[in-house]
C-alpha cells in the first residue's frame, strides 16, 4: 500500500522556531516536534489551532490527508528574566540578531510611593528601542498614556491597535492606565533587509525600486518570458525627468498602466508575510521543500512532468539587479515561498513567504498585460477613411475590394453621393453599400475583447489557433494625419473559422498578436457578397449621364440627354499665367497656361509637362455676366441665349481637391483666347432634355419628369445574390448573342460606357452581367419593367419606379 505523505507548517504563533515545516506519514505519528522560543513566554506546546483546539504530540496521530499547520501556545511570565536583559545587550551591540518575539518584560519598576509626583514623571518619561538606541516620550495627556517621538508626535500603532511602534519597527506595549510599558518585539534585518511596514513590522527582502527607478524588468514562468525597459530622460529640456516604459521588442504593443503598476510593486516591493529562518535543505543542499529549484514531479494520475519555479530580475537605474525566485505556494494558498538571491550573501538563503498577489502579476503571461489590439486607433470622425480595403473569404471566389473617397474629392462628380467605391473587378461598375461597409467599419471600432491569446506567436501559436490557413483575412490602408505621426499605416488580419464558443482567433501583423473575439463584434464574416452592394446596385447621376440604350426582343431605344442648360459651372477668372493647387494631404500642383499652335491649352508642372486630364474639349461655350459658365452639346436645340454673354470654344480640365477653392478644380481655357481660371461644379439636370427614338423612328422630346421617374427605374433594380449557376453555365449564357438577352442596356457617361446584360435562367431569376464578367442576378420582373417603362414614357406615360408593372 502506498503511504500519503503530507507536509506540517509549523507556526510558531509569535516565536520562533527552528523548523518550520516537516513531511509527515498520513495515519502515523508525528514523531519528534520542534520547540520553538518566545522570550517572556512559556511554551504550552502545539495545537491544531491558533487559539484552543486539540493538543498535537510527538505520539499523535495524523489524520489530515493534505498538508496542514499546526500552533504553538504560549503563556505569558510576570517577572523579566536576565535572558531578556542579555538579548537587549547584544541587540545594542550588533544591531543584527534573528527576530524572537520578546514579551513580559517589566520596563520600569514602580517607584515607591513617598517620591515626589516630578520625580515619578521624570523616570516615566523614556523609553529605549534596544534595537537603534533611539528614545520614546511616555507623556501622559488627557489623562491617559501615550507613546511619542522626540517631537511628541505619536507613534502609530499595529493594526490591531494593541502595540506602539518605532521607526526602526520594534513594537511596544503601553498601558494607557498606569504609563506602563514595555518592548514587545524587535525587528530583525539582515543583508539588504530593511522594515517595509512598520505597522506591521514586516520586512522589506530589499530596499523598495519604485517604478521611476526602473530599468528593466524580465520575468520568466511556466507561459514563456518576457522584459519591460524603463526609459528616464529629459525629452525637452526643461529639467523634467519623463518616463517611458515599453515591452521589449515590442515598443509600440500598448498595455494595461493599471496592471503594469501591479507588476512593478510586486518585483519591486517584496514585503515579506514572514520570513523562513533556518530553512529545509534536501539531501542536494537544495530548498525543493518550498518549490525554489526545478524538480521532476508527479502528477495525480502518476505521470511526471518538469516544473520549474518562476523567476524574475529587476535592474535600477543605477544597475544594480535583484533577482527573486518565485517557488510553491503556502498550504493555505494565501501567500508564496520566494527566494531573494542576495549578492552580498551568496551563500544565506533569504526565503520568505509574500502575499499571493504575486500569482496575479509575476505568475501571469505578458498577454495578461498586453492591451488587446489589431487595428490603428480610430475615432468616431476617421473610422470610414480607408484606402484599398480587402476581404476575402475561403467559402467565396469574390474578394472584397472598396476605398473610401473624401466628400471634397467628391463634390461636383457623379459620386457625390458614394463614399465608397468598389475596386473589385466583379462590383467595379456596382453601388457599395455605404449601411454595411460603416457597420463592417465600425466594428473595428467598438471592438470588445476576450482576451488577448497570444504576443508574438510562433508557428505552433498560429497552427493551434487556426491563423495558418486562414478561413477570412481583412486587408487595409488607413492614412494617419496626427500630430505624433503622419503616414499610411497597413492592416492585415488573419481571421481563424468560428469556434464551437462562437468566437474568432484574429491575427495582426500590424501588432504581431492573436486576440479571441466573440463572433457578435465581425458580422461581416458571415455577409454573402451580395450584402456588399447597395441595394441600389449601380449608382448614375443624371447630370453626368449622356446616353442610354435598351435592346429585348429585336426592338431598340435610345435616349440622348442633353443637360448644356442646366447651371452646372462657376468661372473664377484667373489674371496669372500660372496656379498651383494643394490637396489635402498638403501636396502642390502646378498648372501652366500654354500655347501650342495656335491654341491655347494647360500643362502640369512645367510649361512643357502634360495636359491634365480632358474633361471636354472642343466645345462650344457660354459664360454670363454672373461668370455662369455653359457647355453646349447642341446650338440648334439650346433654350440659352447666346447673345447674353460671352462666347466662343473651349477645352474644360477636370483636376482634383484643391483646399483653396475647396472643391474639386476644373480649369477651363478659350482655345482661342487665351482666357482662362478655375472652375467649380455644382451637379444639376434642372434644365435637362431628352429625346427617344424607337428603332429608325423620328426621335421624340420627352417630359422630362417622366424620363426621371424613368431613371429612377433603372436605378431600383438591385442585384439579389448570387446565381446558382456553375462557372460554365455563367460561361454559355455569355457567349450567346446579344439577341438571345432579356435586355441589353448600355449607359454613356462623364467616366465611361457601362453595358449591362441580363439572361433569363429560372422563372423568376436572370443573370446579370457588366461588361464580360458577373456573378450576380436580378429579378426577371424587374429587367422586364426597364424596356416597358421606357415605351410607356416614350408614349408619354408616367412611371413609378416602386411599382410592379
Amino acid at each position: 500500500m502506498t503511504k500519503n505523505y503530507v507536509t506540517v507548517i509549523f507556526d510558531p504563533n509569535g516565536g520562533g522556531v527552528t523548523s518550520s515545516s516537516k513531511r509527515v506519514c498520513v495515519s502515523e505519528p508525528y514523531g519528534e516536534l520542534p520547540s520553538p522560543v518566545r522570550f517572556g513566554y512559556e511554551f504550552d506546546g502545539w495545537f491544531t489551532a491558533e487559539e484552543g483546539g486539540e493538543p498535537v504530540l510527538p505520539d499523535t496521530i495524523v489524520t489530515a490527508e493534505h498538508s496542514h499547520a499546526v500552533y504553538a501556545h504560549w503563556t505569558k511570565n510576570v517577572v523579566a528574566d536576565a535572558k531578556l536583559e542579555a538579548y537587549r545587550r547584544k541587540k545594542a551591540a550588533i544591531k543584527r540578531q534573528r527576530a524572537l518575539i520578546i514579551a513580559g518584560v517589566v520596563l520600569l519598576l514602580m517607584l515607591i510611593a513617598g517620591l515626589c509626583v516630578v520625580y515619578y514623571f521624570v523616570n516615566r518619561t523614556n523609553i529605549v528601542d534596544p534595537y537603534d538606541g533611539k528614545n520614546y516620550k511616555i507623556i501622559k495627556k488627557d489623562s491617559i498614556y501615550i507613546l511619542c517621538d522626540e517631537n511628541e508626535k505619536k507613534l502609530p500603532m499595529t493594526e490591531d491597535g494593541k502595540y506602539y511602534v518605532t521607526a526602526a519597527g520594534s513594537q511596544v506595549k503601553l498601558n494607557p492606565e498606569t504609563g506602563e510599558a514595555s518592548i514587545y518585539a524587535v525587528v530583525d534585518t539582515e543583508g539588504r533587509e530593511v522594515v517595509g511596514n512598520i505597522v506591521t513590522a514586516r520586512i522589506l527582502a530589499f530596499p523598495q525600486v519604485e517604478k521611476a527607478r526602473m530599468a528593466r524588468l524580465e520575468v520568466h514562468n511556466r507561459h514563456g518570458s518576457y522584459a519591460f525597459i524603463g526609459k528616464h530622460v529629459d525629452t525637452d529640456g526643461d529639467g523634467k525627468i519623463e518616463h517611458y516604459y515599453y515591452i521589449e521588442g515590442h515598443e509600440s504593443t500598448l498595455y494595461n498602466q493599471e496592471l503594469f503598476a501591479s507588476l512593478i510593486v510586486s518585483c519591486g516591493y517584496v514585503l515579506a508575510m514572514d520570513k523562513i529562518r533556518d530553512p529545509a535543505v534536501d539531501e542536494n543542499g537544495e530548498y525543493s521543500e518550498y518549490g525554489l529549484v526545478p524538480e521532476t514531479r508527479e502528477n495525480p494520475d502518476g505521470s511526471t512532468y518538469e516544473y520549474a519555479p518562476a523567476w524574475y530580475t529587476l535592474t535600477d537605474v543605477d544597475g544594480n539587479e535583484y533577482t527573486v525566485i518565485v517557488g510553491d505556494p503556502i498550504v493555505s494558498g494565501a501567500g508564496y515561498y520566494v527566494r531573494y538571491l542576495n549578492p552580498d550573501f551568496p551563500d544565506t538563503p533569504f526565503i520568505y513567504i509574500v502575499s499571493n498577489e504575486i500569482e496575479k502579476t509575476v505568475l501571469q503571461p505578458v498577454e495578461a498585460l498586453v492591451q488587446p489590439m489589431i487595428v490603428y486607433p480610430v475615432s468616431l470622425s476617421t473610422y470610414f477613411d480607408v484606402q484599398n480595403f480587402s476581404f476575402a473569404s475561403a467559402r467565396s471566389d469574390i474578394v472584397i475590394k472598396f476605398s473610401f473617397i473624401p466628400l471634397e474629392e467628391r463634390i461636383g462628380t457623379q459620386l457625390t453621393s458614394v463614399p465608397y467605391v468598389f475596386q473589385s473587378e466583379e462590383f467595379k461598375h456596382f453601388n457599395a453599400s455605404s449601411t454595411n461597409i460603416d457597420t463592417c467599419l465600425q466594428s473595428f471600432l467598438n471592438m470588445q475583447y476576450i482576451r488577448v491569446v497570444k504576443l508574438a506567436p510562433n508557428d505552433e501559436d498560429f497552427i493551434l489557433c487556426g491563423v495558418d490557413d486562414p478561413e477570412y483575412i481583412v486587408y487595409f490602408d488607413r492614412n494617419v494625419r496626427e500630430e505624433a505621426f503622419s503616414g499610411t499605416v497597413s492592416v492585415l488580419l488573419s481571421i481563424s473559422k468560428m469556434t464551437p464558443s462562437g468566437t474568432y482567433y484574429i491575427y495582426s501583423s500590424l501588432f504581431d498578436m492573436i486576440v479571441e473575439v466573440d463572433r457578435e463584434y465581425l458580422p461581416f464574416l458571415e455577409w454573402e457578397p451580395v450584402d456588399w452592394i447597395d441595394k441600389a446596385a449601380y449608382s448614375y447621376n443624371l447630370a453626368c449621364t449622356s446616353e442610354i440604350t435598351l435592346s429585348s426582343g429585336g426592338k431598340n431605344i435610345l435616349f440622348d440627354i442633353d443637360n448644356s442648360d442646366s447651371s452646372q459651372f462657376k468661372l473664377s477668372p484667373l489674371g496669372r499665367s500660372s496656379y498651383t493647387r494643394t490637396d489635402r494631404n498638403g501636396q502642390s500642383t502646378s498648372y501652366y497656361l500654354v500655347q501650342k499652335e495656335g491654341k491655347y491649352s494647360v500643362a502640369v508642372g512645367s510649361a512643357s509637362g502634360n495636359a491634365p486630364e480632358v474633361f471636354a474639349e472642343n466645345m462650344r461655350y457660354l459664360i454670363t455676366s454672373e461668370n455662369k459658365l455653359y457647355l453646349i452639346k447642341d446650338t440648334s436645340t439650346t433654350t440659352l441665349d447666346l447673345s447674353s454673354g460671352t462666347t466662343g470654344i473651349c477645352t474644360l480640365y477636370v483636376t482634383g481637391y484643391d483646399s483653396e477653392f475647396d472643391a474639386i478644380l476644373y480649369i477651363f481655357v478659350d482655345q482661342n483666347t487665351g482666357k482662362w481660371g478655375r472652375v467649380k461644379r455644382d451637379l444639376s439636370s434642372d434644365a435637362v432634355r431628352v429625346t427617344a427614338r424607337v428603332d429608325n423612328q423620328t426621335p421624340v422630346l420627352l417630359n422630362t419628369s417622366y424620363f426621371r421617374h424613368f431613371f429612377q427605374t433603372i436605378l431600383y433594380a438591385s442585384a439579389d445574390g448570387e446565381c446558382n449557376l456553375t462557372d460554365e453555365e455563367m460561361a454559355a449564357l455569355r457567349a450567346q448573342p446579344d439577341s438571345q438577352a432579356q435586355l441589353v442596356m448600355t449607359i454613356k457617361t462623364e467616366s465611361g460606357v457601362d453595358t449591362f446584360r441580363f439572361y433569363r435562367y429560372s422563372e423568376r431569376r436572370s443573370y446579370m452581367t457588366i461588361g464580360d464578367s458577373g456573378s450576380l442576378y436580378v429579378l426577371s420582373d424587374r429587367v422586364e419593367k426597364i424596356f416597358s417603362d421606357a415605351l410607356k414614357v416614350i408614349a408619354g406615360e408616367d412611371v413609378s419606379a416602386t411599382s410592379k408593372y
